[in-house]
């Protein structure tokens, strides 16, 4: 993966600001890593992140003792993306009235979030995880996990999975697997969704209008139009001439001649 990062941490160097005399992949190669750096920050500002925008995933800690289940989802969902939370979403601790699905249903209107999950104190003769793809909702009971929160947390994820149309994954390491009992779910090494299963989930969120977080290097932020305010000289000098062609047109127009008469 390291060697792939780098291949194409080459070609971008070599191919952002051609027109600018940029140096050849031969004399990329020959840099260091620092130099490479330097100069992918200088060509391209670096990069900057576009945070999750859309409808939230609710998440609920019902319980009369509500745990660290939320907590563990939201580092989770900032380490699944990078350096901040990469799906929209939105957690907190309240009871819920009457039957935990109509409660789930309740709070999906309420909050016009994608989807809707609470965990309850179900006892131990309600499922562990009842989930409403349709209706975009579900409940855990956390009694059948004796309340660990860290397999709560991976029944979170898989909640997501279900609702957002993500089959199970070939990775072990995924918690997208058919899970027939606790101890199942206790074996399980992930506790988030792989990068292959988010992917999955590109479907349901273009659905229901959620953009994850990304990152892009800041020229092609600005060219897309969201790119925040330069922080530094790389990243002004970027701003600067991005604006500058605004007004008067690119410094290398493609000229299209006339037709020529028959």
């Amino acid at each position: 993966m390291k060697k792939l990062i780098s291949a194409l941490t080459v070609v971008a160097i070599s191919l952002v600001f051609a027109a600018d005399k940029a140096p050849t992949q031969e004399e990329v190669k020959n840099m260091s890593p620092e130099e490479r750096k330097a100069l992918f920050e200088q060509r391209t500002g670096g990069m900057v992140r576009h945070e999750a925008e859309g409808p939230a995933i609710v998440v609920v800690d019902a319980r009369a003792t509500p745990g660290k289940a939320l907590a563990h989802f939201e580092r989770e969902n900032i380490k699944a993306y990078g350096s901040t939370p990469g799906l929209p979403v939105k957690t907190y601790a309240a009871p819920v009235q009457g039957e935990p699905i109509s409660a789930a249903q309740d709070i999906l209107a309420k909050e016009s979030g994608a989807m809707a999950i609470v965990i309850v104190n179900g006892g131990a003769a309600t499922p562990g995880l009842t989930v409403c793809p349709e209706d975009r909702v579900a409940a855990i009971n956390a009694d059948r996990y004796d309340n660990n929160e860290i397999l709560l947390l991976k029944e979170i994820w898989r909640t997501i999975g279900f609702i957002g149309g993500v089959g199970f994954s070939q990775y072990s390491a995924d918690p997208m697997q058919a899970v027939y009992s606790k101890e199942d779910l206790e074996s399980m090494q992930g506790t988030a969704l792989l990068p292959t299963s988010l992917n999955a989930l590109r479907t349901f969120n273009k659905r229901f209008g959620i953009t994850p977080a990304y990152s892009l290097p800041y020229i092609a932020a600005v060219r897309k139009g969201w790119a925040p305010a330069p922080t530094n000289d790389n990243q002004k000098a970027i701003w600067e001439k991005f604006q500058a062609e605004k007004e008067r047109g690119p410094s290398n127009p493609i000229l299209i001649p006339p037709p020529s008469k028959k």
